[in-house]
């Protein structure tokens, strides 16, 4: 079973886990510390009960002490950073990787149908979309929802639950399931969401990977300076 780690990092606060029967609910921070050492994966923790909005708000707000553990596939310069994908959209049709080579620089954006910080973002990502391809730049946004498939089959609840996020943020950009090849070469070492990053049109990094959820302005100034490092190249 693949581990979909959200919003946890190797520099976490250090607070000891006690084990707790199925009726006693742990504290935030133990739940916190339970992810971060691996004692009990998302899907775990979501039969117990155990992940809510209060876990995942104390989590952002120490988002300070986070680092992303998948910074060692940034040293990656030979080859695609997804690898050669070939997967469905939410609506089930076909997506390759070759749909990079369409655009100059494509915004990937990796969220869950349980993080309200992607859901939120996910309006400011169309627009930004709509406006720089009416301003002539060669842009494209690519989400991936993690957590549909994280178990290794499709979860007909939060595949349903994702389109309804889709419908309701107005996010008309592509949104994918990873599949085998994402997983392998991303998806499995993703630890926090939302999370993203930049590809040229061969699918190569642009830049570092990107924690947490940004506003309008900060992502149009986050993609001037990554349009800049492509012309720099």
């Amino acid at each position: 079973m693949k581990k979909l780690l959200v919003l946890i990092s190797a520099f976490f606060v250090l607070v000891s886990f006690s084990a707790c029967s199925k009726d006693e609910m742990p504290s935030v921070e133990e739940r916190a510390q339970a992810l971060l050492t691996g004692e009990f994966t998302i899907d775990e923790m979501e039969e117990k009960g155990w992940i809510d909005e209060e876990l995942i708000n104390y989590l952002d707000s120490n988002s300070e002490n986070f680092q992303s553990t998948s910074d060692g596939a940034e040293e990656t310069e030979d080859g695609p950073y997804l690898g050669d994908f070939d997967t469905v959209d939410l609506q089930g049709n076909e997506v390759k990787s070759d749909i990079f080579s369409q655009y100059d620089l494509t915004l990937v954006n990796l969220w869950t149908t349980n993080c309200g910080y992607c859901i939120e973002e996910m309006p400011y990502l169309e627009e930004i979309k709509n406006e720089l391809t009416e301003s002539g730049k060669s842009f494209n946004v690519l989400g991936i929802c993690l957590d549909i498939n994280s178990s290794g089959s499709v979860n007909e609840d939060k595949l349903t639950k994702s389109l309804q996020i889709i419908d309701t943020t107005g996010a008309t950009y592509t949104n994918i399931m990873p599949d085998d090849v994402i997983w392998n070469n991303k998806a499995s070492s993703v630890s926090a969401v939302p999370e993203s990053f930049f590809v040229d049109s061969e699918g190569k990094l642009v830049g570092k990977t990107i924690l947490g959820a940004k506003d309008k302005e900060n992502w149009l100034s986050t993609i001037e300076d990554k349009f800049n490092e492509l012309e720099g190249n």
